[in-house]
């Protein structure tokens, strides 16, 4: 705790604006004093860095993640695919075969906004390749900015070796990439969110 020559004084305009760009809520009508907004400010400070670990490396923090996503697609499927619940008709009408679950493609979008620090990180530590539209590349993992996007849609995709083609698993597989968004969002870096089409 940093502690202030006059603690008691109204908090100044500088620690109000630094209040607000924070916590995108206005302070001036709470009564803080200068001490009161110094604390709170350090507070935010170490919320804001301590999901990162301790500055571990974003590889480290993908490959967490990434656990995690493959063990919630493990789980789902072991809990809700116990029998098949589709028939695949064949052209005589008769069933030819059977499925879990329907078939769809599950992607990764990030937020040019809400994800810009994961962005600059994934930019700053990945190795960037110009061949076939711009992309990088960290590990196993590869950010790629496609310009075909609609307005509807971020034109960042993140790709993982956990979230991909769910070949008749679709629901496991769109588990698997809410996982590691939320996963990513805890340590420390929101913005990754989760995209699904039933083929």
């Amino acid at each position: 705790m940093i502690t202030l020559k006059s603690p008691d004084a109204p908090a100044t305009r500088k620690q109000l604006w630094a209040l607000f760009c924070a916590t995108k809520r206005d302070h001036r009508n709470d009564g803080l004093t200068m001490q009161a907004a110094s604390d709170l400010i350090g507070q935010l400070k170490e919320k804001n860095m301590s999901p990162k670990e301790g500055n571990k490396s974003l590889l480290t923090l993908l490959q967490k993640a990434d656990q995690t996503a493959s063990k919630t697609y493990e789980a789902f499927v072991s809990a809700n695919y116990k029998t098949p619940a589709i028939a695949i008709i064949g052209e005589d009408s008769t069933v030819v075969g059977q499925m879990n679950d329907v078939c769809g493609h599950v992607w990764l979008e990030v937020a040019y906004r809400k994800g810009k620090d994961f962005l600059s990180a994934f930019k700053r530590e990945g190795v960037l390749s110009i061949q076939n539209g711009k992309r990088w590349t960290l590990g196993s993992f590869t950010l790629r900015y496609s310009n075909s996007s609609s307005v509807w849609s971020s034109p960042w995709r993140l790709f993982v070796p956990s979230v991909g083609y769910g070949n008749g698993a679709m629901s496991a597989m769109e588990a698997a990439g809410r996982a590691f968004s939320q996963k990513m969002e805890e340590l420390g870096y929101p913005g990754i969110d989760m995209r699904s089409m039933i083929d």
